[in-house]
């Protein structure tokens, strides 16, 4: 199969020594987009209206907040908060007049719908995000390179086989796209190479995090630590995708950079 622009980040990632080639990609592009939105989209008018209308949810606003441009950030938080300020207001006193009318005519069905609709546009506003919109999109267009590499390269199905499988979070984005791209004998093929990578990660993993309790034992002070010194966060990456310990692409050009 011919490799090209979408293809080579993929094979780039698979041949790393990680729990998941999909989080390196999926960290990548988070940072790079986070270096977009604090660079010149600042000011560009079409990212500043969709920031108006989305926002940043929390883990993005902590990564914001953290690079080098806290002019620009909060200039975007500025006209957001301008932005969504009246829609905030707007949910609250419909609440309310919503629970006070309830009240009057005695009908609290009624009123713990009205709460629970205020809640969740409240909710809503609170939780989008714009960075979360473009990592998605970029997310699912390597999930969709991803089989159709499976699909046509022998030479990727054997080095992901050798692999140490993708997480559970990117198992679940890989298997979404599945019914769309592979047929039913493709797909089980899939499938079981996922499930046989998976089931050695997770067996070596139970095996190292169980020797990380060990040597909290005082009669296990001289067993070795072998790879179990960092095992709390590989199994969390491994569960939830990667949120904690060591950037999951050792030579990512953004490590450690402030951006």
């Amino acid at each position: 199969m011919k490799y090209h622009i979408d293809t080579i980040p993929l094979w780039d990632a698979v041949k790393q020594d990680s729990e998941c080639p999909l989080c390196i990609l999926q960290r990548h592009n988070e940072l790079s987009e986070a270096e977009k939105l604090l660079g010149a989209a600042v000011m560009d008018p079409d990212t500043r209206i969709k920031v108006n209308g989305k926002g940043f949810c929390k883990e993005h606003q902590r990564l914001l907040i953290a690079g080098n441009n806290r002019l620009g950030l909060a200039l975007m938080m500025q006209s957001h908060l301008e932005h969504i300020k009246p829609e905030i207001m707007k949910n609250i006193a419909n609440s309310k007049k919503n629970q006070k009318r309830s009240f009057l005519f005695k009908k609290s069905a009624e009123a713990k719908e009205s709460a629970d609709e205020a809640a969740k546009k409240l909710r809503d506003i609170s939780e989008s995000c714009i960075l979360c919109d473009r990592v998605n999109e970029h997310m699912h267009r390597y999930a969709d390179n991803f089989i159709t590499l499976w699909k046509n390269d022998e030479k990727f199905r054997e080095a992901f086989r050798e692999s140490k499988g993708v997480c559970v979070e990117h198992i679940a984005l890989l298997l979404s796209i599945v019914p769309k791209r592979l047929n039913s004998a493709q797909a089980e093929e899939f499938i079981s190479a996922i499930e046989s990578t998976l089931e050695k990660s997770l067996t070596r993993q139970k095996e190292e995090i169980d020797n990380f309790c060990k040597k909290y034992d005082y009669r296990n002070r001289d067993l070795p630590w072998g790879n179990s010194k960092d095992a709390p966060e590989r199994v969390i990456n491994r569960l939830q995708g990667w949120c904690v310990g060591e950037e999951p692409h050792p030579d990512d050009r953004n490590r450690g950079k402030k951006y």
